[in-house]
């Protein structure tokens, strides 16, 4: 069970491989399959972290995984599976998709974390560069999700970056969260001219489970999480996010304990229905116990 790219696998109780300083740079092609419980580029099967992880340049990648992270760390039963500076920038295309399944704890990411039997894994991910407009960058990233979120999927804290000239899209496919983690804290920033819409392929497939929402999922009034979505074109950018297809999940399109929108920000988002329509949730749901 190691991975395509970055740490190596073993069986038993010992921690498996941890994956550090990958740099897939200039016009590189990749394609990269975890075996097992390994990451597609990242961490080995059985925990292995991944820690500075960059995907830079004009290259090409695409990575998958059947049970662990994509992009970023491996499952791991006891512990282990953080993924820390993954960073995806400049003119990068990238296509990552897990199929982390429901007995590995909901929490493969695409991109990110892996497992929630190591509590306190954490996920921290970069996607473009600081104030970048179109004519400087032109990052593509394509993040699916199964039972985990498409891009963070932290246990203990997760944070994840949306900035520069980039376009995302993204959905998990038994899920409601998409963007964050149903877990621990969570901080979400999605700035400067960023494009976010939801992988309607995905959605069609699971119409009744997926969700392509931003934040903290299902946030109960005594779990002391704190989750903070910030989204600001700012004064020349622009942020689109659902523009193309809407953003939407069971708990909220949006779900968190604070929400700051600034400006030039364009949000489409849309209810979430069960197959029978019984009932639809709000498009932003803010946990109420952390209001002053």
């Amino acid at each position: 069970s190691g991975a395509g790219i970055g740490g190596g696998g073993i069986y038993g109780d010992t921690q498996s491989g941890d994956a550090e300083n990958i740099i897939i740079q200039g016009y590189a092609t990749v394609d990269a399959k975890g075996s097992g419980s390994a990451a597609g580029i990242g961490g080995g099967g059985n925990g292995g972290n991944a820690e500075n992880i960059i995907i830079r340049g004009h290259s090409k990648v695409t990575a998958t995984a059947g049970d662990g992270a994509a992009i970023g760390g491996g499952y791991g039963s006891t512990s282990g599976g953080s993924a820390k500076g993954i960073v995806i920038r400049d003119h990068a295309t990238v296509v990552a998709k897990s199929d982390g399944g429901y007995w590995l704890g909901d929490s493969c990411a695409a991109i990110g974390a892996a497992g929630d039997k190591g509590k306190d894994t954490e996920a921290e991910v970069t996607i473009g560069t600081a104030g970048a407009t179109a004519e400087q960058e032109d990052v593509h990233v394509t993040a699916t999700g199964l039972y985990g979120s498409a891009i963070g999927s932290g246990i203990k804290d997760t944070k994840v970056t949306i900035q520069g000239h980039s376009t995302i899209r993204m959905e998990s496919r038994k899920n409601s969260t998409a963007i964050g983690s149903n877990y621990g804290n969570v901080e979400v920033n999605i700035k400067d001219n960023v494009t976010i819409d939801t992988d309607n392929a995905s959605a069609t497939a699971e119409p009744d489970h997926a969700g392509s929402s931003i934040g903290g999922g299902d946030i109960r009034g005594d779990s002391n999480r704190k989750v903070v979505v910030n989204i600001d074109g700012g004064t020349n950018g622009k942020v689109k996010i659902g523009d193309g297809v809407q953003i939407f999940g069971k708990y909220g399109a949006i779900s968190a304990t604070e929400v700051n929108i600034g400006d030039n920000v364009l949000l489409k988002m849309k209810p979430w229905e069960s197959s029978d329509a019984k009932y639809i949730l709000s498009l932003i749901h803010i946990s109420e116990p952390t209001r002053p």
